[in-house]
């Protein structure tokens, strides 16, 4: 069948759309924040969200090996052009759909969190605080790790501005080994709004990470924010392994920062953590210890880090820490932590 000029037209339309959306946002946090992230896409997003979630698979995995499949098919039928805005096709939707939540307010200002710099005392303050809550949240990992994920949320969604409506239950990604390769702890699909966590992992991370994604869904694009609503979902959870998951993982983080700031306080701070705790502590850091300096997890964080920065997803810096430890610290500074 001959495609005609109009036909080609149409077909290659979607990309150009895409980035002039893309360009009207970028300007305009607080119309993402209220219009978009609050509204237009969780209205399309989670809906989409929950007629993939009727399964446990992720369909995703499986749906873009048989688009790559098909897109040979089509250049092995020299219909090279089907198989051209077949491909743009999915940028367009990402750059369009998911991707324009990087341009909402940054989550600090929509909680009312200062950032500022911050002294070392009120991170070994936080670190301090951490230790103390896993060391008394320690449980034993049972049942299903991933289902409790949307009602976390749900619950920090009545007191911090998150959408409330229902979204697919994360998933364990097939491509787990892959993944753990890579050094991801987990993905999220923008195209069919699946959460996927990287199955391989300690357990302790596996809530930690179901939030994390589950916020990503949510509209949180930034990697920073995720993490942060992660720490409240886990916080406001009322599963207790999810409690402690929260702290732990929220304490892998500030410690970072001190073992940096002030090595000695790390090391005393690490000094009190329970035997429990440093368990888990080490096998967290075990678990990515041979995947790391690896070329496949230099090459990953490379495109990842191209990736934030070219959609404005980097850590935003100014901060003292890190934008989450700061976001940990501002929630801490605030009597919310």
């Amino acid at each position: 069948m001959e495609v005609t000029p109009m036909k080609r037209f149409f077909a290659l339309l979607p990309l150009p759309l895409a980035l002039l959306f893309r360009f009207f946002a970028a300007s305009r946090p607080e119309w993402v924040e209220t219009f978009y992230a609050g509204g237009i896409y969780p209205l399309l997003a989670a809906p989409i969200s929950r007629m993939f979630g009727v399964v446990s698979v992720p369909l995703v995995e499986i749906l873009l090996i048989a688009f790559v499949f098909f897109c040979v098919y089509l250049l092995f039928r020299k219909r090279f052009f089907a198989a051209l805005a077949l491909s743009l096709f999915l940028p367009a939707v990402f750059i369009g759909g998911f991707g324009i939540n990087y341009f909402r307010m940054p989550l600090e200002t929509t909680l009312a969190i200062g950032t500022r710099p911050t002294p070392v005392s009120t991170l070994v303050a936080l670190c301090e605080k951490l230790t103390l809550d896993a060391n008394s949240r320690y449980i034993e990992p049972s049942g299903d790790l991933l289902s409790p994920a949307g009602d976390a949320l749900n619950a920090a969604a009545r007191r911090y501005p998150i959408p409330k409506d229902e979204f697919g239950a994360p998933k364990f990604a097939l491509s787990s080994p892959l993944l753990s390769r890579l050094l991801i702890q987990g993905v999220t699909s923008p195209f069919t709004f699946e959460a996927l966590v990287n199955g391989g992992m300690p357990a302790v991370s596996i809530p930690f990470v179901a939030c994390h994604e589950s916020a990503h869904l949510r509209g949180f694009a930034r990697e920073e924010d995720a993490n942060l609503i992660a720490y409240l979902a886990c916080e406001f959870s009322s599963d207790p392994y999810y409690r402690y998951s929260g702290a732990i993982s929220a304490l892998q983080y500030a410690m970072h920062a001190l073992s940096a700031a002030d090595p000695e306080a790390y090391a005393s701070i690490r000094g009190m953590a329970s035997e429990d705790v440093s368990r888990d502590l080490f096998a967290c850091s075990a678990y990515w210890a041979p995947y790391r300096h690896t070329k496949a997890a230099e090459t990953s964080a490379r495109v990842n880090d191209a990736y934030l920065q070219t959609m404005g997803g980097g850590d935003q810096s100014g901060q003292s820490y890190g934008r989450v430890v700061d976001l940990l610290l501002g929630l801490y500074e605030k009597g919310e932590l």
